[in-house]
């Protein structure tokens, strides 16, 4: 069982946050401040820097993040631009009108906007296909492309494992064989004093990189291209909003990284547990604290049931099974009154 001990349970502190972590949790924010709301790729071969606040800021790439994953550059421009909403009392064809002013202003800030980044935009002619090509790559399969469209390839899946790896403890954090593809020497933890890359907060024992990797491709993509994104101020709200997009993409895939980036995004209600079912075992094991249990939002939960990710399990284990929310608040409340019953 990973992390239901050695965790910090105070006023101030997120319930299930690894005391002694920080390092790695400060690691994964900055992730998101580079790829999501800067756009940019990360430079692993440049040494991070550290700024007063003891936040993290990864160098940057030449290329966007959004570009390499298969993006069109002006598609992801656009993805965080909200269409005007009509007015109470605005009639058809001064709305139509208004709409169509618009668009033509867009259009003449996309082309703007491109103008200024031509080095940063545009060096995958054909995104559609890349991103067909990206998805058989990670995927194992031999894929015939340019030179510079397999380059392209192997920086989506040197920031794809670098993620993954980010909190396997006993394993280094890397771009894996990434980085010998891209013959790139890694020097982004030379400031950070005291890390080692070996540090985790879950140890996995078993797990499928080319299962992790591809849902870790297809969320960032679907949160990429996320109809009307709003504008993140902060990774706070990237983090806040990254949560349904874990649980809703391809809910196929029971790839355990789901848990890794839930804990990673809210370390108050997503419990360090890599697998689900350990989760699940663990709601078994202590159901007797569940006597007095209330679901918080019982028809949010329900409409979650189609939403969100779920998995069963086989028989012989006796396990409920993992139903997104629904059995993250039984941890929670479980976690509570287990840290409540030492207290007292």
């Amino acid at each position: 069982m990973e992390n239901t001990t050695n965790t910090t349970n105070t006023q101030t502190s997120p319930r299930f946050l690894v005391a002694g972590k920080e390092c790695i949790y400060r690691l994964f924010d900055a992730f998101l401040k580079k790829v999501v709301i800067d756009d940019c790729a990360i430079d692993f071969s440049k040494p991070a820097t550290i700024a007063e606040d003891g936040s993290i800021e990864f160098a940057s790439g030449e290329m966007r993040f959004s570009e390499i994953l298969g993006v069109d550059a002006n598609a992801a421009r656009g993805a965080n631009v909200r269409q005007p909403t009509r007015g109470r009392n605005e009639s058809d064809q001064e709305y139509a009108k208004r709409i169509a002013l618009w668009q033509k202003a867009q259009k003449k800030e996309l082309a703007q906007a491109k103008a200024a980044d031509a080095p940063q935009v545009g060096k995958i002619e054909d995104p559609e296909k890349y991103r067909v090509a990206l998805g058989n790559y990670l995927n194992g399969k031999v894929t015939d492309v340019s030179k510079e469209a397999m380059d392209c390839m192997n920086l989506a899946l040197a920031h794809l494992s670098w993620l993954r790896l980010l909190g396997m403890a006993d394993r280094k954090t890397s771009c894996a064989m990434a980085s010998k593809s891209l013959d790139i020497k890694e020097n982004w933890m030379k400031n950070l004093d005291g890390y080692n890359v070996k540090d985790g907060l879950w140890t996995v024992k078993s797990s499928s990189s080319k299962n992790d990797i591809l849902l870790e491709a297809a969320i960032l993509y679907r949160f990429m291209t996320w109809p009307n994104r709003p504008v993140f101020k902060s990774v706070a709200e990237v983090k806040s909003a990254l949560v349904d997009f874990i649980f809703k993409t391809k809910k196929e895939n029971a790839a355990p990284i789901r848990n890794g980036l839930l804990h990673f995004c809210d370390p108050d209600r997503y419990i360090g547990i890599y697998s689900f079912e350990k989760k699940s075992e663990f709601v078994k094991s202590h159901e007797a604290l569940l006597q007095d249990y209330k679901v918080s939002d019982f028809s949010g939960f329900r409409e979650q049931d189609s939403l969100f990710f779920s998995m069963k399990f086989a028989k012989g284990l006796n396990l409920a099974p993992y139903q997104a929310n629904r059995t993250e608040e039984k941890i929670c409340y479980i976690f509570d009154k287990m840290n409540a019953r030492a207290a007292g």
